[in-house]
């Protein structure tokens, strides 16, 4: 099983929880999965980052083993991403929504198609949660159940795979 994280977790976590300076075990820990190839992320959780130009962002670069940013500009990975603007434009999401789930420096729809390529053996590890019925903002849970890809925490990650620190 491989775990691909949401832009999220990184974010959220270095945010809220374990700031770089602080959580060291944390931040170690997912350094350690990375080079064991546990976890990965993608081009576009790179990027957006990237764009922070903080301690997260220095973090990443000096830390994460190369290739832990997998590259979404693969046929299999464009034409998953293809079903799955197609499923957002037809549901019942605003324009506005819409718009923004499929703009190409956004990762969320192209993290989903990551994992659709082989979705028997990756999950998105994603602070998001599922609201079906939300019209303005197209949910990673969501759109990733509607290409048969699971949507976990990093709690329930680190519970699978009996990480303690």
């Amino acid at each position: 099983m491989i775990y691909l994280l949401d832009t999220n977790i990184f974010v959220e976590t270095k945010k809220r929880f374990a700031p770089i300076n602080v959580g060291l075990s944390f931040w170690a820990m997912l350094n350690r999965l990375a080079e064991e190839g546990t976890i990965a992320s993608i081009d576009k959780v790179e990027d957006e980052i990237n764009v922070l130009g903080d301690d997260l962002t220095a973090w990443s670069a000096s830390q994460l083993p190369q290739g832990f940013f997998l590259g979404t500009s693969t046929a299999a990975v464009i034409g998953q991403y293809s079903t799955i603007i197609n499923w957002a434009n037809n549901g019942i999401f605003t324009q506005a929504a819409k718009d923004e789930f499929a703009r190409n420096t956004t990762a969320d729809a192209f993290l989903i198609a990551m994992a659709a390529t082989d979705p028997q053996n990756v999950k998105i590890v994603t602070y998001e949660t599922s609201e079906p019925l939300r019209r303005n903002k197209v949910k990673i849970p969501d759109a990733a159940a509607s290409v048969g890809v699971t949507c976990i925490t990093l709690v329930e990650m680190m519970n699978e795979l009996g990480i303690t620190f």
